[in-house]
């Protein structure tokens, strides 16, 4: 007698293969932290930007950081919300 007819050939039950597709979506990240993110790679990259052309380091730091800060206050209140 063929038991695959029956299912108990197999030792897990029969096997369904029409199952749902699986949709993988990245965490959800308050944006926020996202405005940080851009407001600290922006401002490193204004930073370093700055040093290359050969501005002093404390003139760099405040400039840097004053962009930063209106780059997170940018991208906080004007940031694609989906």
């Amino acid at each position: 007698m063929d038991e695959t007819a029956t299912g108990s050939a197999t030792f897990f039950g029969p096997v369904y293969l029409g199952s749902a597709v699986v949709h993988f979506r990245p965490p959800s990240i308050d944006p926020g932290v996202i405005a940080l993110v851009w407001a600290i790679a922006l401002g490193s990259f204004i930073y370093f930007g700055l040093i290359a052309i050969g501005s002093s380091g404390a003139f760099s730091v405040v400039i840097a950081s004053v962009s930063a800060a209106g780059i997170w206050l940018l991208v906080r209140t004007r940031g694609d919300s989906a």
